[in-house]
């Protein structure tokens, strides 16, 4: 017994008009961008890190303030972050255990 999957799963045709006027409309995102338009990495590099790097480090910072993290306590734990992390290294290319 074989099974018309094109039947079996196609739209209903109310559906189906509303997708063919849909397509109808003009939207401009389908627009093929122009050259003039168009930017180089560096744009792309700026945007993408102000949308999330940015984002993160408010989020982050407005963490340690709700919970009475002060610029002090901060900076001593990065300093201590980064002893540890710097250590770590030096360990492991030392070949140490």
């Amino acid at each position: 017994m074989e099974v018309d999957f094109a039947a079996r799963f196609s739209m209903p045709s109310n559906l189906s008009r509303f997708a063919s006027k849909m397509d109808q409309l003009y939207e401009f995102d389908r627009e093929p961008v122009t050259p003039n338009k168009l930017h180089g990495p560096g744009k792309f590099i700026a945007l993408f890190a102000g949308e999330h790097v940015a984002a993160t480090e408010f989020v982050i910072g407005a963490f340690f303030v709700l919970h009475g993290v002060s610029a002090r306590d901060l900076i001593a734990g990065l300093a201590w972050f980064v002893f540890a992390i710097s250590w770590a290294v030096q360990r492991k290319s030392r070949g140490a255990h």
